[in-house]
């Protein structure tokens, strides 16, 4: 993500009144619990990244990316992300600063490695909700070896990865604007019964599933919440 306005400023709880500058070009890795971040009016850029693209093209390993922020100039050159960065800010309209946004994501991921098709098919199947065991032995692994290799492509062990697609199969499914019932979208997004998908679901974000939906009026993936 490239912001054009304020860098990024996270906070470490609701009460955290201070929190901690990142920086206006990051990189964000996969986490299992929600962001508090201060609310920014101007314009960003970013792109969501298949979960196994950051190990392909960085020498950062994608574990350290999971649960926070990087600077982008971290995993690549200052004067190259400098320029990109100018480049995005001075677009006079948004869809400059996606033409210069993308033209910096194909300039990093310039030479990137080619994917695994074994993970890849491994994703594609963990996204749909299959268990782990059974995938391991469809790509060939033993379960110990699988973990090992998917948390090193992706930053998260299988059954963490299990549970973010869960979460967002669940949160795409309480967006609709003609949801079925809390029971049924519970079971629909692979939990076991509402109970689960309750704990599941302030564990991820801090909210009651309620709290979500008085909140959630515009973003589905944004919540402001109350001073």
């Amino acid at each position: 993500m490239i912001r054009t306005g304020a860098p990024l400023r996270i906070f470490g709880s609701a009460d955290d009144r201070a929190g901690e500058e990142i920086g206006t070009a990051i990189v964000g890795g996969m986490r299992l619990r929600a962001v508090h971040k201060a609310l920014d009016r101007e314009p960003s850029v970013g792109a969501v990244l298949r979960p196994d693209a950051l190990g392909l093209m960085c020498k950062l390993a994608p574990a350290e990316f999971a649960g926070g922020y990087v600077s982008l100039t971290e995993i690549w050159n200052t004067g190259e992300v400098e320029d990109g960065i100018a480049h995005i800010q001075a677009g006079a309209t948004h869809r400059e600063r996606l033409q210069s946004f993308e033209r910096m994501l194909m300039q990093l991921f310039e030479g990137a490695s080619a994917p695994d098709p074994r993970m890849r098919h491994a994703l594609l199947r963990l996204d749909r909700g299959a268990k782990i065991d059974p995938v391991a032995a469809e790509v060939g692994f033993s379960h110990r070896h699988f973990c090992a290799r998917f948390r090193e492509m992706v930053g998260l062990l299988p059954v963490d990865y299990r549970q973010v697609r869960r979460f967002d199969r669940l949160i795409a499914s309480l967006s609709r604007p003609k949801r079925r019932g809390l029971a049924e979208v519970a079971l629909m997004a692979g939990y076991c019964d509402q109970s689960h998908m309750a704990r599941e679901f302030r564990a991820f974000s801090g909210l009651s599933v309620r709290e979500y939906g008085r909140l959630a009026k515009t973003q589905a993936r944004h919540v402001p919440l109350p001073d």
